[in-house]
């Protein structure tokens, strides 16, 4: 359960200090978070929307909305040792709500298949399955005009 000791910072381009805090606590988390294995830190400059979760001084989540050509991408990930405590549904509130009021039609993600977690809260979201992209990854869909 989300306590008061909790906190979505929204971060600039150059604050790249928070993502190495958050990297370094996020343990087992980056197993199926594995945004920053390819991209240097600097692709926040590219981002809408990038954020954190502080939990207790500590970043204990990361969310970003990121358009790669004509999608928009949300990307999200919370600490191994926050697990449970409800911080993924708090940044995806943040996330979808940031989209609503950027009027963006479609944000889209991809998602690990055996994360089934992730996939029930995307779900309650709004995000629609898509199509595989391969054996292991799904790809998810929320459209603006989808939603009541």
């Amino acid at each position: 359960m989300v306590d008061e000791y909790v906190s979505i910072k929204e971060i600039g381009n150059s604050n790249y200090v928070l993502i190495d805090q958050f990297l370094q606590n996020a343990g087992e988390s980056l197993s199926s978070f594995r945004y920053f294995n390819t991209r240097p830190r600097s692709i926040i400059e590219n981002h809408f929307v990038t954020a954190v979760l502080i939990h207790d001084g500590y970043v204990a989540g990361y969310g970003h909305l990121d358009k790669d050509s004509d999608v928009v991408w949300l990307g999200i990930a919370v600490s191994e040792m926050a697990i449970g405590k409800g911080f993924g549904k708090l940044m995806m509130s943040f996330l979808v709500e940031r989209a609503d009021e950027m009027n963006l039609p479609c944000i889209t993600l991809a998602v690990d298949k055996n994360n089934i977690k992730a996939i029930r809260l995307y779900d309650c979201f709004g995000f629609l399955y898509v199509r595989d992209i391969n054996e292991q990854v799904q790809l998810m869909e929320r459209s603006r005009n989808l939603q009541g």
